[in-house]
């Protein structure tokens, strides 16, 4: 059976669904990952727990699902900012949409 995936990278979930060629949802998983708060007000996610979240969470689906996935489309809300080196490799902890240690200085923006 030939079907393509959905990936959505929540806030804190995981969620992949298998889809047929007729749109039936012939499987789905989800697992979670995790929001650090260092300090208060901050909030961040380990890019590679959320790597790993992702990859197990497809190859549970996968495994359930028989047949080839033909397409994996990816759906992520949430807005990040993270430094990375000149290979793509993940600097620091990825600050999430809801940390709020840049609030005085977006304060200042907007005045």
């Amino acid at each position: 059976m030939e079907y393509v995936i959905g990936l959505d990278l929540g806030t804190s979930t995981c969620k992949a669904l298998g889809v047929d060629l007729q749109g039936q949802v012939i499987g789905s998983e989800s697992d979670q990952f995790k929001t650090y708060h260092p300090h208060p007000g901050w909030a961040e996610q380990d890019p590679e727990e959320v790597w790993k979240v992702a990859s197990r969470t497809i190859q549970k689906l996968v495994a359930n699902i028989s047949g080839n996935p033909l397409a994996l489309g990816v759906s992520a809300a949430m807005h990040s900012l993270m430094l990375v080196d000149s290979e793509g490799k993940p600097l620091t902890s990825a600050a999430i949409w809801s940390d709020q240690r840049s609030v005085i200085q977006a304060t200042r923006l907007r005045e």
